[in-house]
């Protein structure tokens, strides 16, 4: 373990990937003795592990895109939560205290000068917030490129396996 400490010091959790060893790489089967176990389904589980162990171009990508977070809703620590889901799908984020807490919607800002309209949705789309208000303030100074505001119609309970790597 200490060899890799080396590698921790750009080490982010919009590095980290994580994958489950579920059905179609297992099968379970009930050997002859009643013991319930799981077969592995060897192509299937090498490309999982060839995918697992390949740089992600998706992370690539959004490690260069910085979102900030704020809880814009009555319910406490929902940042935090959609912080986590923004890294487990490959972006860098920072949390912040919202304005108010009584944002019925979720809201994102876009700081970009490209202004990309798929981006966004990208992100909207890992949050699992299909109809959240998108205001474009292009900014070239800001220290982030997008600012989501958590409204009190975000759902944190998600699928990890859903989002693309």
């Amino acid at each position: 373990m200490l060899s890799l400490t080396p590698y921790t010091v750009n080490f982010t959790n919009a590095n980290i990937r994580s994958y489950y060893i579920r059905p179609p790489y297992v099968l379970p089967w009930t050997t002859p003795g009643g013991a319930a176990v799981l077969l592995p389904q060897e192509d299937a589980l090498q490309q999982m592990l060839v995918e697992a162990t390949t740089l992600s171009t998706y992370a690539v990508a959004r490690e260069s895109i910085t979102v900030e977070v704020q809880n814009g809703s009555y319910f406490d620590t929902m940042e935090t939560l959609a912080a986590s889901r923004l890294n487990y799908a490959g972006y860098e984020t920072v949390t912040s205290p919202a304005d108010k807490r009584d944002y019925t919607n979720t809201v994102l800002v876009d700081y970009t000068t490209s202004q990309d309209p798929n981006q966004r949705q990208t992100i909207i789309n890992v949050l699992g917030t299909y109809n959240a208000n998108v205001l474009a303030l292009p900014d070239p100074n800001s220290k982030v490129q997008y600012r989501v505001i958590i409204g009190a119609n975000y759902e944190a309970c998600f699928q990890p396996e859903d989002l693309t790597h």
